[in-house]
């Protein structure tokens, strides 16, 4: 099994943030993380780019410890 991260912005339209935590919930993973950026709707990549780069950055460090920078 692999790891699970959902992400979404606080404010999207598509896809409400209760509906969403509902499915992950269901979801079964090893290690499983709800991701909601505050500021942002269904693109949380293009509307937070740094703060998404950030996390995304810290996430691949957690799962690949060897690739250096």
């Amino acid at each position: 099994m692999f790891p699970l991260y959902m992400v979404m912005g606080q404010y999207d339209y598509m896809t409400s943030t209760n509906a969403a935590n509902d499915y992950f919930d269901v979801l079964e993973a090893p290690k499983k993380e709800f991701v909601v950026f505050k500021n942002s709707a269904h693109y949380p990549q293009f509307e937070e780019k740094e703060l998404f780069a950030e996390w995304l950055n810290t996430k691949w460090r957690e799962l690949a410890p060897s690739v250096r920078r």
